[in-house]
């Protein structure tokens, strides 16, 4: 059965302050189906159930630009869609009943842009955030009874997790809604200060080679590796994350922290890059860089290394490059400072 006009899907925010943001907006591949799973930019959308006895049914990327073209958080032509879709310019709007959406670290922040028409059954869509595979927050919008279109934003803020799960309830169709899905972002509010950049604002690189605005000393990716912080600084909640970008490929990183800033917050010459860090100098775990340069350390940063409520940490990724710039081997990223709460 086909459906004109049953609902969009679309998540969109805010630009944020850090570079924690990832976003899938399907127009990477053609129209067509697209299997269990689907990926992109790090968002995973797997496990979708249409509420017709069957599990791990297919994805499918639509041509939805007549349907929704104009419509806020909409970038044409393409939209996911779930089982079946109709072949050019006009989107099958197809049954879900629910689907996970997976994150690559720790964010706090997701919107869910909905334009719905009503639900005879009382049904209703949720978008639900999870740390640990349990639900931690959700916002739920209940389907008027009048047709509509109905437009609605659900929201996750200012709690950390670590996967999304879309879900449909009610009395109709099992509970299922009729959907497509455009412009998925979720991201991070910033934690932390960046502080240290080798970027020619404080001391020189060492070899003359800065990288970007925010950045460290370039690599050999012709960046500079940038630190983010996401979470809270509470030592209580402990849900603190940092997020390394523009690394070299598969190099392992070691995430350290100490209470000084060197030379002030400028600074010292180490290896390719400026060591920022220093004073009781904490290991807090070595990961390998990703395929496309990145690395995660996603909460539990804070216990365990008798800090406490007010005092400032500093925090900087040391990491392997063979063929960095100056020849020594090794780099770092900027800083990243943050005052301990309760």
């Amino acid at each position: 059965m086909r459906y004109l006009a049953c609902l969009t899907l679309s998540v969109a925010l805010a630009p944020l302050a850090t570079a924690q943001v990832h976003r899938a907006d399907f127009d990477l591949v053609p129209e067509g189906g697209v299997g269990a799973v689907y990926s992109e930019d790090g968002l995973v959308f797997s496990n979708l159930d249409r509420y017709l006895g069957s599990s791990s049914e297919p994805f499918t990327i639509e041509d939805a630009t007549n349907q929704i073209t104009g419509v806020a958080g909409f970038t044409p032509p393409n939209a996911l869609g779930f089982g079946g879709y109709s072949p050019g310019p006009s989107a099958a709007w197809s049954r879900c009943g629910a689907f996970d959406i997976g994150v690559p670290g720790v964010f706090d922040q997701a919107v869910l842009h909905l334009q719905v028409t009503g639900s005879s059954g009382g049904n209703a869509v949720a978008l639900q955030a999870l740390s640990g595979g349990v639900v931690v927050a959700s916002d739920t919008f209940a389907l008027p009874t009048s047709f509509g279109p109905h437009a609605v934003a659900l929201t996750i803020s200012g709690v950390a997790f670590d996967a999304l799960h879309v879900v449909g309830t009610g009395g109709a169709n099992s509970g299922a809604f009729f959907a497509i899905v455009d412009a998925v972002e979720v991201g991070a509010q910033q934690a932390g200060q960046p502080f240290c950049f080798g970027d020619g604002s404080g001391t020189q690189c060492p070899c003359g080679n800065p990288g970007g605005s925010g950045e460290g000393c370039a690599n050999s990716t012709g960046a500079g590796a940038e630190l983010g912080g996401g979470g809270t600084a509470s030592l209580a909640v402990d849900d603190f994350a940092l997020q390394l970008e523009q690394l070299p490929a598969t190099q392992p990183v070691l995430m350290f922290a100490g209470v000084n800033a060197v030379n002030g917050g400028l600074g010292t010459l180490f290896g390719d890059g400026l060591r920022c860090a220093g004073g009781s100098i904490q290991r807090l775990g070595v990961h390998q860089s990703s395929a496309l340069g990145e690395a995660s350390w996603n909460g539990g940063l804070l216990g365990g290394h008798g800090w406490s409520a007010g005092l400032t940490v500093r925090f900087q990724g040391w990491y392997r490059d063979p063929g960095g710039p100056c020849g020594t081997g090794y780099n770092l990223s900027n800083g990243v400072e943050l005052t301990l709460q309760p």
